[in-house]
Formats: structure tokens, C-alpha cells, sequence
């Protein structure tokens, strides 16, 4: 985006936050660490701004894991009272908005912060949709030109976020404005090692054997170009996982030696399947979740696939062929 253009979305972001004392920050159904920590970081900003902010989210369970960073416990589920502004942060579309779609397209004063360029399609009256590497990213752009002071409670929230999204400044996406970023948000006391140790690296006992059993049941397709796994609900009932459990697993399935494309598939409910979908390379996985209706990151992407497991995975596997142009034959 261009830095004029930029400074006058900028702008109009301020200007409808100036205008609002009340305002409803939406994070996406499923939430990770971006979503979480820059919904955080920006309702902590407002309210030092004067404001009376709240984040809410379409799920009830929000990751054990990530209700250390400020603000977490305080996440809604229902949303009760009326606002006078919405900001949807990381929704690629308004329907990641969850049960509060409806409402949020119907308000007349919404704002969309977005950093998935490639599927989302300007739901908002104000959209904010650059190619950043992280919402986060985009919040601290926000909160910057605001000039407002974060603290070490928000900076926390916004790094969170930041080594989530960059897989600790090792995707693709990682660009020298996410060192910058970094650094800035270093310079508030952000305690970087436990704050990797907590988002990174600490595993529940039953994450982690949802874990192993996902990576025992990795399978190589189209001559080992894409590993597979996948997990049941029988899965979270027999280790006393969470749904929540399985993120990162495709991150983890791209760790096999000369794998393009990893695919973790999640089941959610009965002959209903959550696709998450990484790449290397020149892979390109969101236009494979597109054809499902999902979408996302070149690199990083993910949909919902409904009907029996067998069934999905051969649509799955025929649109990777599609995408790699190598036929797939079940």
C-alpha cells in the first residue's frame, strides 16, 4: 500500500475512533495468537485513550495457553450492549466474525483490520487490509498514530502476536518492518524469552499427545511433495484435548524433508472438517482452500470441509493435484 494511502486509512481510523466512546473489537472464530494479541493490545490502548473498549470472539473456549496476556479472561462470548464502532481484527471475511456477522454488516460504522490481502473482500466501511505480517503488526501501526504510549502490558499482547504469525521471524511473510516492529515494541519490557517459552514452546500434556499422534499419522503424497495428517474427534475425547490442540499441527507437518504443501485436517463436529493448510516455496495453499470457500496467505491458509473424512480428503487431494498440476488418482 502505498505510505499516502496508508496514512489516509490511518487517519480515518483515528477519526472514527475519535468520534466513538464505545467500541467492540471482533476477533475470528478459532482464535490464535494474532488474533488474541492484537484485539488486546488495541482494546488496552483505547482504553488509555480515554475510551470504553471490549473484545469478543465466536467461541467459548479461548486457548488456555493464551489467557496469560492482559485481558484475556475479559474475552466475550455475547455481545449484549450496543456500540457505537466495530473493529473486526484478522477476519479475512465477515463470516470469520462468527454469530456476530450479522450485526457487524449491518452497523454502519465498522472498521475491518486485516493483513490477508489476497482473500478478504472489504466488508467494512473502513478497510485496513495491507500485507503486514501479522494483525498485530497492524495494531501497533494503528496505536502508533495515535500516539498512544503502549505499555509492557500492551507491547506483550502485540509481540505475541507478532513471533506467532512470523513462526518466531521464520515465514515467509517476515519482512524488515517485523524486526522493526519488534524492536519497538522490545524497548517496553517485553520479557521475550518467557513470552516464546509461553506462546511457543509450553505444550499441555494433552496437546502434547494430540501431537504425537497426529505426527505418527503423517502420510506423503504425490512422491512426498505433500505430508498429511489428521485428527478425530474420538482423538480429543481419548487424550482430553481441546479443538484448540491441533493448531500448529501443519506448521509442525512441514518440518518432512522436501514437503511443498503440509495439510493437518481437525474434524470439528460429526462429517465436518477444519483444513489447515502451509507452504514452501513457490506453493501457493491458498488457492487450494479457495475452492473450498476458504482462503488466506499464499503460504498459510485454511477452510471447512463438510461430508465423510474419505470423501473429503479426496477433494482435498484432487485440488492440491489441480494446484501442482499432477493428477490425483484415489
Amino acid at each position: 500500500m502505498h505510505r499516502r494511502l496508508l496514512r489516509m486509512i490511518l487517519e480515518e481510523i483515528k477519526n472514527a475512533i475519535d468520534k466513538a466512546m464505545s467500541i467492540a473489537i471482533i476477533c475470528h472464530t478459532r482464535p490464535d495468537a494474532d488474533a488474541i494479541g492484537a484485539s488486546l493490545g488495541l482494546c488496552s490502548a483505547l482504553k488509555k485513550y480515554g475510551k470504553r473498549a471490549d473484545v469478543f470472539c465466536d467461541e467459548e473456549n479461548i486457548p488456555e495457553r493464551l489467557l496469560f496476556l492482559e485481558g484475556g479472561r475479559l474475552i466475550g462470548n455475547e455481545l449484549v450492549d450496543d456500540y457505537e464502532l466495530w473493529i473486526a481484527i484478522d477476519c479475512g471475511d465477515v463470516y470469520r466474525l462468527g454469530k456476530f456477522w450479522d450485526r457487524f454488516s449491518a452497523h454502519k460504522n465498522t472498521v475491518c483490520v486485516d493483513h490477508h490481502v489476497i482473500t478478504n473482500d472489504r466488508y467494512a466501511r473502513i478497510n485496513y487490509v495491507e500485507d503486514f505480517s501479522s494483525a498485530s503488526e497492524m495494531a501497533f501501526e494503528i496505536i502508533k498514530y495515535m500516539n498512544i504510549q503502549p505499555d509492557v502490558d500492551i507491547a506483550t499482547d502485540l509481540m505475541a502476536g507478532i513471533i506467532t504469525d512470523t513462526n518466531r521471524f521464520g515465514n515467509s511473510n517476515t519482512t524488515s518492518r517485523s524486526f522493526l516492529a519488534a524492536g519497538e515494541l522490545m524497548q517496553y519490557g517485553v520479557d521475550i524469552n518467557e513470552l516464546s517459552f509461553k506462546i511457543i514452546r509450553e505444550l499441555s500434556y494433552p496437546r502434547i499427545r494430540l501431537i504425537g499422534v497426529a505426527m505418527e499419522r503423517i502420510k506423503l503424497y504425490f512422491g512426498g511433495r505433500v505430508a498429511l495428517t489428521y485428527v478425530f474427534l474420538s482423538d480429543y475425547d481419548k487424550y482430553g484435548a481441546t479443538s484448540a490442540d491441533s493448531e500448529g499441527l501443519a506448521d509442525r507437518t512441514l518440518n518432512v524433508e522436501g514437503a511443498e504443501m503440509a495439510v493437518s485436517i481437525s474434524q470439528s463436529e460429526a462429517n465436518v472438517y477444519k483444513i489447515s493448510m502451509r507452504g514452501r516455496r513457490n506453493a501457493n495453499v491458498c488457492d487450494v482452500c479457495r475452492v473450498f470457500g476458504g482462503g488466506g496467505h499464499r503460504v498459510a491458509a485454511g477452510c471447512t470441509i463438510k461430508g465423510d473424512y474419505y470423501d473429503v480428503l479426496d477433494k482435498l487431494l484432487k485440488a492440491i493435484g489441480d494446484e501442482l498440476n499432477v493428477p490425483f488418482r484415489s
